[in-house]
C-alpha cells in the first residue's frame, strides 16, 4: 500500500512541476484532505451540466408561461381497497428493511457454515472491512514524509538558484579580475595528483586452467555444500515495521535477514537487469553471534546463483603464500572470479584482517599474521567494477574487535546485515523444523511453547546440536511407538551454557554504531 500511494503522489508532483523553475506544486494541507484526492480522485460526472441561458431568453420563456396560465390538474382516481390484501409495511420502515435485505444477500446469502462448529470469522470480509482504515493510516504517514521531503527539496532549489544568481552577477561585474586570479592560481597551484598505479598482473603468462588447479589444490576454490535458503528457518516479527522507522533497541527479524541476503548477494549475480539498473553493490557483511546461520546464507547464495565459491578466510590461507606471494595469490583469485563469473569471494572471520593488536593476533592461533594481506585485498575489492558480477562477502562473529570508532570494518563494506539470535517465535518454528529434518516427529505431546521459552539465549546452531544428540538412529526407530517429549531435550539444554547476555548486547551496540 505504501509503495502504491507514494508512486501516485510522485506522479502527481512530477506532472504538476514547474518546468522553468523546477519547483513542485504546494502539497495539500491535512485540513484539506492531504493526498486523499490525489490517490483517490473523485469520479467524473456522466452527464453534461446545462449552460445558463441569457436574461432575455429567460424573460421570453416567463412571458410565454404567464400567457398560457397554469395547467389544470386532472381529478385523481383512487384505487379501490382490497379487503383481503394483507397490510403493507409503512414507508418509514420500508427503506431500512430493504437495506438489511441487500446487506444479507450481498454478504451472507451464499455462506452456510452451520456444519462448522468452530464458527470462525470470514477472512475476506474482515480484510475488506479493515483495509480502508489501514489504507487511510498509511496515507497519512506518507503525507507527513512527503511534506518533509518537499521542504528539503525546496530549500535545496532555492539555495541553488541564489548561488547561480550570485555567480552570474560576479561574472558580469568582474571578468578581468577573474582572469587575473586564474593566472595567479595557475602559477601557484600545486602539481596534479598522480593517479594510483594499477597492480601488475603477475599471472599474465599462465593459463586459466593452471591458476584454477593451483587455487583448488590450496583449498581456496572449494565445492560449497548443497545448502538452500529454505534451510534457514525464518519467521516474521511483529516489530518489523517499527524497526524500519526506529531501529534503536530492536533486532531485525530472521525473515528480513533472509530477504536482504537474497536481494544483495543473489539477484545482482543472477539477473542482468538487476545488475544494470539496481545500485551497484560490491561487498556485503554478515555479522552476529556464532552458530547463527551466517555461513549457511553464504553457501545458499552460492548454490542459488550457481556461483564459483572462493574462500580467502585466514584459516584457509594460513601457512600458504608467505610474504609478497599473498598479493599474487589474491590477484589469481580475483582473476579466476572474473573469468568464472558469477563468483562469491568469502572471508570468514573478516574482523581478523583489521586487528592490529599483536596480543590479540596471537590468540587466534595462526602461523601467519591474519592481517598480512589486508591492503592488497582492499585494493582488489575496490577494483571490482560493474559488469564483473563478483561479490565479496565477509562474515564476522565479533565485529567489535575491529579498531576505530566507527570500526574500520564497517566503513569497508557497502551493505551490513545483522543476524540476531532467534526470538521466541523463531525458536518455536526452529525446533519443529530441525526435529523433522533430523528424522523426528512433533506431536501434540511435545510442548513447543515451553521448550522455546527454556531455550532462550541459545543460537540456532546450538539448537541443531541438541536435536542431533537426541535423535540418534536408535531413537528414530522408536519415534512412532514412543513420541518425543521435551524432557529429552531439557537435560541437554540445562547442561549447556547459553550465550552470555553481555555478548548479545555488545553485538547489538555494534549494530547501532555501524
Amino acid at each position: 500500500m505504501r509503495e502504491i500511494i507514494q508512486e501516485s503522489i510522485n506522479k502527481w508532483l512530477n506532472d504538476h512541476r514547474d518546468p522553468d523553475t523546477g519547483f513542485f506544486p504546494p502539497f495539500p494541507k491535512a485540513a484539506d484532505g492531504g493526498s486523499k484526492y490525489i490517490v483517490q480522485p473523485p469520479p467524473k460526472l456522466g452527464f453534461h451540466v446545462e449552460e445558463k441561458k441569457g436574461k432575455k431568453e429567460d424573460k421570453k420563456e416567463g412571458k410565454k408561461k404567464k400567457a398560457k396560465g397554469p395547467p389544470v390538474p386532472p381529478h385523481p382516481v383512487l384505487p379501490e381497497e382490497d379487503p383481503e390484501k394483507p397490510p403493507s409495511c409503512p414507508k418509514f420502515f420500508l427503506r431500512h428493511v430493504r437495506e438489511c435485505l441487500e446487506l444479507y444477500t450481498r454478504n451472507w446469502h451464499d455462506k452456510d457454515n452451520s456444519a462448522e462448529l468452530t464458527q470462525k470469522h470470514d477472512m475476506e470480509m474482515l480484510k475488506s472491512h479493515l483495509r480502508p482504515m489501514v489504507f487511510e493510516q498509511i496515507r497519512l504517514e506518507v503525507d507527513e514524509t512527503t511534506r518533509a521531503i518537499l521542504d528539503k527539496v525546496k530549500q535545496k532549489i532555492v539555495a541553488e538558484l541564489k548561488a547561480a544568481r550570485k555567480k552570474q552577477k560576479g561574472d558580469a561585474a568582474k571578468p578581468e579580475k577573474k582572469e587575473a586570479k586564474k593566472d595567479d592560481a595557475d602559477e601557484a597551484a600545486p602539481p596534479p595528483k598522480k593517479k594510483p598505479k594499477k597492480l601488475k598482473d603477475t599471472s599474465a603468462q599462465r593459463t586459466i586452467e593452471s591458476l584454477y588447479a593451483e587455487l583448488a589444490k590450496a583449498g581456496i576454490i572449494q565445492a560449497y555444500p548443497k545448502r538452500d535458503f529454505s534451510e534457514f528457518v525464518a519467521t516474521d516479527s511483529f516489530f518489523g515495521t517499527n524497526f524500519e522507522m526506529d531501529p534503536v533497541g530492536l533486532d531485525p527479524s530472521m525473515s528480513q535477514v533472509k530477504r536482504l541476503a537474497m536481494e544483495y548477494c543473489v539477484f545482482p549475480l543472477v539477473s542482468d537487469f538487476v545488475h544494470e539498473h539496481a545500485p551497484f553493490i560490491k561487498s556485503v557483511l554478515l555479522y552476529g553471534g556464532s552458530l547463527n546461520g551466517k555461513k549457511l546464507l553464504v553457501h545458499a547464495a552460492c548454490r542459488t546463483a550457481g556461483a564459483t565459491y572462493i574462500n580467502l578466510s585466514p584459516e584457509v590461507t594460513d601457512g600458504q603464500y608467505p610474504g609478497k606471494q599473498a598479493t599474487k595469490m589474491l590477484q589469481m583469485a580475483f582473476k579466476i572470479a572474473r573469468v568464472m563469473a558469477p563468483s562469491i569471494v568469502h572471508v570468514d572471520g573478516v574482523e581478523k584482517l583489521f586487528v592490529t593488536d599483536k596480543k590479540k593476533l596471537k590468540t587466534y592461533g595462526l602461523k601467519d599474521k591474519a592481517n598480512r594481506y589486508k591492503k592488497p585485498l582492499l585494493k582488489e575489492v575496490q577494483g571490482i567494477r560493474p559488469g564483473d558480477r563478483v561479490m565479496f562477502v565477509g562474515t564476522s562473529s565479533s565485529p567489535q574487535d575491529s579498531p576505530g570508532k566507527p570500526p574500520a570494518l564497517a566503513n569497508f563494506f557497502n551493505k551490513r546485515i545483522y543476524v540476531p539470535y532467534p526470538d521466541h517465535g523463531c525458536r518455536s518454528s526452529l525446533w519443529r523444523a530441525l526435529i523433522e529434518r533430523h528424522g523426528g516427529r512433533v506431536t501434540d505431546r511435545f510442548n513447543l511453547s515451553t521448550i522455546s521459552h527454556v531455550s532462550e539465549g541459545y543460537s540456532s546452531g546450538m539448537i541443531e546440536q541438541f536435536c542431533k544428540a537426541v535423535l540418534t538412529e536408535k531413537r528414530k526407530r522408536k519415534v512412532k511407538s514412543k513420541p518425543l517429549v521435551i524432557d529429552e531435550f531439557t537435560t541437554l539444554i540445562y547442561d549447556t551454557k547459553p550465550v552470555d547476555p553481555e555478548v548479545h548486547q555488545v553485538l547489538r551496540v555494534s549494530n547501532l554504531s555501524f
